[in-house]
């Protein structure tokens, strides 16, 4: 019976030494397999001096820390209509809250920061490696024009952006929270042309102002009427009265 026993016992610890070895063989010749696991929105990814953290859900097949910033594998955020296969991230200087990864061909995000602080990011999406934005809006204001080099965007102590090599560099001069919208579908909206200017308003003619003797004329003989006026006797009255319907009666013949 002890023979018996020890043989069996002897069978089971070479399955599990076989079955051990199984499993790190499969694990050495898949070293690319990883299955997908969420992240809870709110969870934060710290860089050298930032962090960045999404609104939503997502979930992913591997998060690696490599070149100063997070690639995350497979990943899908809660809320956009695709998924990439990679996006890697940086953030210095402040906090990038994700809100959009690839929604209708946009990333969105805010970015908060001290005001009057230069903060810089970094991003590299899957599925833009090779084309340039359409269109950058920080703040709500849409920046036609990059930056003319990566020495100038490194020198910049305002708000612009650069474009290399499937890499977005983005700097924002914050004043609190700042919203930014990176499209890859539609360029920015034309100005609206400007209103035609009013007409003129054409100018009150105004009478020539009569001179100052011809007033003093004027003047002169009215105050000489009312005087003559004021000194006729009822008879002068009666006389002038019928003087002027002789008149009147001349003149309606004459017609």
């Amino acid at each position: 019976m002890n023979k018996k026993s020890k043989t069996k016992n002897s069978r089971k610890k070479h399955l599990k030494l076989i079955l051990f070895t199984n499993i790190i063989a499969l694990l050495l010749v898949t070293p690319s397999l990883s299955l997908a696991f969420p992240i809870g929105s709110g969870v934060r990814f710290h860089t050298s001096s930032g962090y960045f953290t999404f609104t939503n859900l997502i979930t992913v097949g591997s998060t690696i820390y490599m070149n100063g910033g997070w690639n995350l594998t497979n990943i899908h955020l809660t809320g956009d209509d695709e998924a990439l296969s990679y996006a890697w991230i940086t953030v210095s200087a402040g906090h990038l809250q994700i809100s959009h990864l690839i929604y209708k061909k946009r990333f969105e995000a805010t970015i908060t920061a001290p005001s009057g602080t230069i903060v810089t990011i970094q991003l590299k999406l899957s599925k833009w490696t090779t084309t340039t934005p359409k269109s950058v809006k920080i703040n709500n204001q849409y920046y036609k024009a990059m930056s003319r080099s990566m020495q100038e965007f490194n020198n910049a102590q305002y708000t612009t952006w650069y474009w290399k090599s499937g890499i977005l560099y983005l700097k924002v001069k914050t004043s609190s929270t700042i919203p930014i919208v990176i499209d890859w579908a539609e360029t920015p909206p034309s100005p609206a042309p400007p209103s035609p200017p009013a007409p003129p308003t054409p100018p009150t003619p105004t009478p020539p102002a009569l001179p100052q003797n011809i007033l003093e004329t004027i003047q002169a003989t009215i105050t000489q009427l009312i005087q003559c006026i004021t000194t006729l006797t009822l008879t002068e009255w009666v006389i002038i009265l019928i003087a002027i319907i002789i008149i009147i009666i001349i003149l309606k013949s004459r017609d």
